[in-house]
């Protein structure tokens, strides 16, 4: 739904976070080389009170590449090894997921206003309950049951048309959601924008 608002400046800004990342980046690797090349004349300790790094982070870039470790060790104390980087043919959890879509956008009929309890087979949080009339906590559950649906049944039940076509362009979901999604309901897409 477009609302008349110039976007150009959230364009702007957008390409400026990308150019700032870039920059970042850039000055992150030579800051790497730099403390790789310091490490020879100078101690952890020093360089970490002067490069603001860890002393743990400094311990990493100074091993071989392939002795590196992404999400910490396996084990604990002198004897841990590198944590192996998963295999060529490995899927993350988020691709192994099952998503279930609705078969119609019809289809999707549940409560619009109000309070509403979820399953507990939907969220398991401990935080069930999302008042509809406070825009975030429907946007919050309507992720939640797009990412937990089990069934058509259960889509149909706590999602309703317009409220999804009205929020899905600004609800952050993972990939395999919104690309299942929009390959199903293109109006859901970038490309279909104008259609709804």
């Amino acid at each position: 739904m477009t609302s008349g608002y110039d976007l150009s400046r959230v364009d702007s800004l957008g390409q400026r976070r990308a150019e700032l990342r870039a920059e970042l980046q850039r000055v992150n690797d030579e800051l790497d080389a730099e403390v790789v090349k310091a490490a020879q004349h100078v101690s952890q300790s020093e360089l970490a009170r002067h490069s603001g790094l860890t002393r743990e982070s400094i311990a990493q870039k100074l091993l071989p590449p392939h002795r590196r470790w992404k999400r910490g060790l396996r084990g604990r104390g002198k004897g841990a090894t590198p944590a192996l980087t998963p295999p060529a043919d490995y899927t993350p959890y988020g691709e192994r997921k099952p998503v279930v879509v609705a078969d119609s956008l019809s289809q999707l009929h549940g409560p619009l206003r109000g309070t509403v309890t979820l399953p507990s087979h939907l969220d398991w949080s401990g935080h069930p309950v999302y008042d509809l009339d406070d825009p975030k906590r429907l946007v919050t559950m309507y992720k939640v049951v797009l990412q937990e649906a089990q069934s058509v049944d259960d889509l149909a039940t706590w999602l309703n048309r317009e409220r999804l076509e009205a929020e899905w362009a600004g609800m952050y979901l993972p990939p395999k959601v919104r690309r299942l999604w929009e390959a199903r309901f293109p109006r859901l897409g970038p490309a279909g924008a104008g259609q709804r």
